[in-house]
């Protein structure tokens, strides 16, 4: 079965490109979640087996789980259900450039 992922290209020779799409995060942005905490972008990487770009984005608050955390590009500006106010938000939203 394919991996349906929407930024997926198979068979890439060596020295080809997957393109970024317009809009993605900058290293040193900084965005605040939806649920409240804020994440520092540290740079985006290509994943080598799925061959998607992900950020790896850095926890502005004390003591978290891991020192940086990765996430697929494609999820980055998706909307959210926010239990709270029950209606949907961006995940990320840019605070800082």
């Amino acid at each position: 079965m394919a991996y349906a992922h929407p930024l997926y290209t198979k068979n890439l020779m060596k020295g080809e490109k997957i393109e970024l799409p317009e809009m993605y995060p900058i290293e040193g942005e900084v965005y605040k979640h939806f649920k409240g905490d804020y994440y520092k972008i540290k740079a985006l990487a290509l994943h080598s087996d799925l061959e998607i770009w992900m950020v790896v984005y850095e926890p502005m608050y004390e003591n978290p789980d891991a020192p940086f955390f990765v996430r697929p590009l494609d999820e980055w500006y998706d909307m959210c259900d926010f239990e709270d106010v029950h209606e949907k938000v961006q995940r990320f939203s840019l605070v800082a450039p």
